[in-house]
């Protein structure tokens, strides 16, 4: 026979298990660290300023998103005078300039 009072517990504790994961979730897509760039792995440098051509790249930062740990590192494009977003996980894989 199974216990009620244990039954209950369990399913309490799984119904806050849940309720607590979208909060964990959100803080760890708000967790940035500003980094300078000596502190940027050199592949994931190397990926970013190959993307940036003759730009000056600023303002790097290593984030979460989905999970996974990338960087990401701003620059004004010189020919069109816009602010871009360079993107690269950790290996050095470009994953998005805009």
């Amino acid at each position: 026979m199974t216990n009620p009072i244990r039954l209950t517990l369990t399913a309490v504790s799984l119904v806050v298990s849940l309720a607590c994961l979208p909060a964990f979730a959100a803080e760890e897509a708000d967790h940035e660290r500003k980094l300078d760039e000596k502190d940027v792995p050199k592949a994931v440098l190397a990926t970013m300023t190959k993307a940036a051509g003759t730009a000056k790249l600023s303002d790097y930062e290593a984030e979460f998103i989905t999970g996974k740990e990338v960087f990401t590192a701003s620059f004004v494009d010189v020919k069109t005078k816009v602010e871009m977003e360079v993107t690269v996980d950790p290996d050095g894989k470009l994953i998005s300039v805009e």
